[in-house]
C-alpha cells in the first residue's frame, strides 16, 4: 500500500487468502468496504448524518468525500472474478466465486483499488488539515460469518464493523518525513532519500488503526501486561505521572477481565474525541474541578476499556453492544469505588463549605450514571438496551443506552453478590478469545453462577424500556417489626431492597423478589426510625421520591427537609424546597422584596 499524501489517496494491491469456516458450500464472498460509505449523500452513512441534521457531509465538495475506486479482483489463477455492490449496501462488496468453495476449503483474492480519503470533520477518521492521517476501516475485508451467514452491516458511524478475524501482513510506503504509529507490531523498515517502506503484523485481528503524521504526537508506556501507544492530551500532568496513571489502569483491567491478547494497543485522542466522558467533558474547564493527572487518568480509563474491548470481544458488534457497553461501565464504576470511592462528580468543587447544601455539587461521581439516564427517561425517549444498535436515538447510543446498560450489570451485581457478576464478564471474556461468542453465551455465565433466579433481568431490564418504579402502600410497626406493603406503580416485576435507617446509618437491607403489583413483607426492626427502598440507589429505578416511610407518628418527617436557594439536582433522600429572593418595583408602591418558593429541580419530573 502507497499513501499519496498531495492527492489524499491510497494505492492499494492486496492479498486475501479466505478458508470456509461454514458447514455449507460457498457460492459468494461478503467484502466490507466502509470507505465507500462517504461516497455518497445517498448511503446508509449519508441519511445517518442527515437524520442527525449534519448538514457538512451533504454540502462538503466530492474531494472531501471518502470513496473506492478502480477495484480489480483476480483469482489464483489470475482470471478476473465478477463483483458488485449489493442493493442498499453500497459500502460492501459481493465477489462471485468462479467455483464452490467447499467447507474448510481456501480461496486467494488478488484486489487491486484506490482509496480516496474522507476529510477528518465527518468522522474524526480520514485526513486532517495539517497534513497528517486517521485510518481506519479503510481496507477491503471478508465480513464475518455467523450462522452460516455473511454479517451485511453498512457504515453508520457506530464504530461497529463486523470484520472476520484474520491476520495481516501489511507493506507501507510513504515519504520519508512522516511519522506512523499502529497497534500492529513492526518488523521490517527500509528508508531511502525521499520515501520510506514499513512493514507491519498482526494476528487474529478483526481491526486496527494507523496514524500517519509529520511529527509524532504518541509516547509509549509499557509494563508486564502490554505496551501503551498514547497520545491523549493531559493538560499539565507530567510524564512520570501519565505512566503511573497507564500502568493502574493496565494492570487494573488484567486483573478484572483479562490479559490484553496483543503486544501493543493504541490509545488515542480520536478515539476519545469520539467517545469521550461525558459529564467530565461538561465541566467549564476554569474551575479546575480534577488535577490533570486525575482527568488524564479517568480520560484513559474510558478510552484504553473502549479499545481494549473493541479489539477482544468477537460478539455481534449491532445486535449484542449491550453487553459491550454494560461490561466497560460496570469496569469503570469498580474502577472508581476501588481507587476513588469518595470521589464527587464536581470534583474540588465539592470542598467549598458554601456549595456543601447542593446535591449537585455532592453527588457521588457514579451517582452521575443514573442521572444521565433519568434524563432521556423523564421525557419518554428513553429505549431498551437491548435493542439493536442502529436503532437507539443519539443520546441514547452515546450516553444515556451506555450508562443504563452499566447501571443494570451493577445491578444485578448487588443483587448476586459474591463478585458473581465479575467472575462471568472474566469467563466470558475468556470464551471470546476461542470463538466468537453471543449474548447465549453471556447469560448462560451469568446464570449459572447466579443461585437464584435472573430471568427478569433479561427479560425486562435488557429487553424491555419498562420503568421500574416501588412505593409504600401501607406499613405496621411494634416495637420489634415492620409489616409494609409495597406498591409496584409500573408492573415491571424485578426485585428491590429494603433498608432499615437509623441516624441516617443502614442498620439493615432485605432484598425482596420481583412482584407485579402489590406485595406484603414482615421485617425485624432493629430500632429502625425509618424504611427506604432502594436506599442506595442500586436499582435504575424511574422514580426516587416516594421510596421512602417513617415509622413515626408524624407523616410529613418520612424524608427531611432541605432548603436550597435558587437551583439544584433532584435529591431522592430530601424534601426539597427551592427559594429565590425576588425584588418589584412600581412608583405607588415603591420597592417589594419577597421570596419565592418552588420545588421544580434541574431534572424533569
Amino acid at each position: 500500500m502507497e499513501l499519496l499524501d498531495q492527492e489524499k489517496k491510497l494505492e492499494v494491491r492486496q492479498t486475501i487468502v479466505f478458508q470456509n469456516t461454514t458447514t455449507q458450500p460457498l457460492t459468494k464472498l461478503i467484502l466490507n468496504d466502509w470507505n465507500h460509505s462517504y461516497s455518497d449523500q445517498k448511503t446508509p452513512l449519508g441519511k445517518r448524518f442527515s437524520d442527525e441534521h449534519y448538514r457538512a457531509f451533504h454540502l462538503a465538495k466530492y474531494k472531501d468525500r471518502g470513496s473506492t475506486n478502480n477495484l480489480s479482483i483476480l483469482s489464483s489463477t489470475q482470471q478476473s472474478l465478477q463483483w458488485c455492490r449489493p442493493e442498499n449496501h453500497p459500502d460492501l462488496v459481493e465477489v462471485n466465486l468462479s467455483e464452490h468453495l467447499l467447507p474448510g476449503e481456501q480461496v486467494t483474492l488478488h484486489l487491486l483499488y484506490y482509496i480516496n480519503i474522507p476529510n477528518s470533520k465527518f468522522t474524526r477518521y480520514g485526513y486532517e488539515l495539517d497534513g497528517s492521517f486517521n485510518l481506519k476501516n479503510w481496507y477491503l475485508t471478508p465480513a464475518r460469518v455467523h450462522d452460516g451467514a455473511f454479517v451485511t452491516y453498512s457504515n453508520l458511524n457506530l464504530d461497529d464493523i463486523a470484520n472476520a478475524p484474520f491476520d495481516v501482513d501489511l507493506t507501507l510506503k510513504t515519504a520519508r518525513s512522516y511519522k506512523v504509529t499502529t497497534d500492529l507490531n513492526q518488523v521490517k523498515s527500509e528508508v531511502d532519500s525521499t520515501s520510506q517502506v514499513l512493514r507491519f503484523f498482526g494476528k487474529s485481528r478483526t481491526n486496527f488503526s494507523l496514524y500517519i503524521e509529520n511529527r509524532t504526537t504518541y509516547a509509549s508506556y509499557k509494563n508486564k501486561v502490554t505496551e501503551v501507544v498514547t497520545n491523549l492530551e493531559s493538560g499539565k500532568a507530567d510524564d512520570i505521572q501519565k505512566a503511573i496513571a497507564v500502568d493502574k489502569v493496565v494492570n487494573y483491567i488484567d486483573a478484572n477481565l483479562g490479559t490484553y491478547p496483543y503486544e501493543k494497543i493504541t490509545v488515542s485522542q480520536v478515539d476519545y474525541d469520539r467517545n469521550p466522558f461525558y459529564g467530565l467533558n461538561q465541566l467549564p474547564s476554569f474551575l479546575n474541578p480534577f488535577t490533570h493527572e486525575l482527568l488524564f487518568e479517568l480520560k484513559f480509563l474510558k478510552t484504553y476499556t473502549n479499545t481494549f474491548l473493541q479489539q477482544t470481544l468477537s460478539i455481534d458488534p449491532r445486535k449484542d453492544v449491550w453487553i459491550f457497553d454494560a461490561i466497560q461501565i460496570y469496569l469503570m464504576m469498580n474502577y472508581i469505588d476501588t481507587y476513588y470511592p469518595d470521589l464527587k462528580m464536581m470534583g474540588n468543587l465539592s470542598k467549598f463549605k458554601i456549595l456543601k447544601s447542593y446535591h449537585l455539587i455532592d453527588l457521588d461521581f457514579n451517582e452521575q450514571y443514573s442521572y444521565f439516564y433519568m434524563l432521556m427517561a423523564r421525557k419518554n425517549l428513553d429505549q431498551a438496551i437491548g435493542d439493536s444498535k442502529e436503532t437507539s436515538l443519539k443520546f441514547n447510543e452515546q450516553i444515556s443506552g451506555k450508562y443504563r446498560a452499566g447501571l443494570s450489570l451493577k445491578y444485578l451485581d448487588n443483587y448476586l453478590n459474591d463478585d458473581l457478576v465479575l467472575q462471568s464478564i472474566k469467563d466470558f471474556y475468556e470464551i471470546n478469545q476461542n470463538r466468537q461468542a453471543d449474548r447465549v453465551d453471556f447469560e448462560q455465565q451469568l446464570k449459572q453462577k447466579a443461585s437464584k433466579d435472573i430471568d427478569w433481568f433479561f427479560d425486562i431490564v435488557i429487553d424491555s424500556r419498562d420503568l421500574i418504579d416501588y412505593k409504600f402502600h401501607e406499613v405496621q410497626k411494634t416495637n420489634d417489626s415492620i409489616t409494609a406493603t409495597i406498591h409496584n406503580k409500573t408492573g415491571a416485576a424485578v426485585p428491590v431492597p429494603i433498608y432499615g435507617i437509623k441516624d441516617k446509618k443502614i442498620v439493615f437491607k432485605e432484598w425482596i423478589d420481583g412482584f407485579s403489583k402489590d406485595s406484603t413483607v414482615t421485617l425485624a426492626r432493629v430500632d429502625a426510625d425509618r424504611i427506604v427502598l432502594n436506599y442506595e440507589n442500586n436499582v435504575p429505578e424511574y422514580n426516587e421520591r416516594n421510596n421512602w416511610r417513617s415509622l413515626s407518628k408524624v407523616r410529613f418527617a418520612n424524608k427531611p427537609y432541605k432548603f436550597p436557594f435558587f437551583q439544584d439536582l433532584e435529591d431522592p433522600h430530601y424534601n426539597q424546597i427551592l427559594w429565590v429572593p425576588i425584588l418589584n418595583y412600581n412608583l405607588y408602591d415603591g420597592f417589594m422584596p419577597g421570596i419565592r418558593f418552588y420545588n421544580k429541580t434541574i431534572l424533569n419530573r
